[in-house]
C-alpha cells in the first residue's frame, strides 16, 4: 500500500530521509526480529553473476540495477530520486550466496 505524504511533510533533506528510510540490513544483534523480516522479505537477489537463472538477470547483470554502490550518506541522483545510504557491513547468506547492503 503506497503512502502519499502532503507536500509539507515530505522528507527533503538526507537527514530526514535517513530517519524514515533505510536500505541497509538491520543488525541481527540489535534488532533480531526486524533483521529476520528484512532478510526474508525485502532483499533483492541474489542475481546477476551470483545467480544467472534469476528472472531479473540479463547477460549476467541485474536489470533492476543491483547491486547498488556502497554510500556513506544519502544523496539525490540525477532523476530526482534519492540514492540511499548503504554502508559496508555484515552480509547474510540467501540461497547459499552472500548478500550485503548493496
Amino acid at each position: 500500500m503506497p503512502i502519499i505524504l502532503h507536500e509539507d511533510y515530505k522528507p527533503r533533506t538526507r537527514e530526514m530521509i535517513d530517519k524514515y528510510v533505510s536500505a541497509e540490513i538491520p543488525g541481527k544483534e540489535t534488532n533480531p526480529c526486524l533483521s529476520d523480516i528484512v532478510v526474508k522479505h525485502m532483499i533483492h537477489g541474489p542475481c546477476g553473476n551470483l545467480n544467472t537463472h534469476s528472472p531479473c538477470t540479463d547477460a549476467g547483470k541485474c536489470n533492476k540495477q543491483f547491486p547498488k554502490c556502497f554510500r556513506n550518506e544519502t544523496n539525490e541522483n540525477e532523476n530526482g530520486y534519492p540514492a540511499y545510504r548503504r554502508r559496508e557491513g555484515d552480509s547474510v547468506v540467501i540461497k547459499g550466496k552472500p548478500v550485503d547492503n548493496r
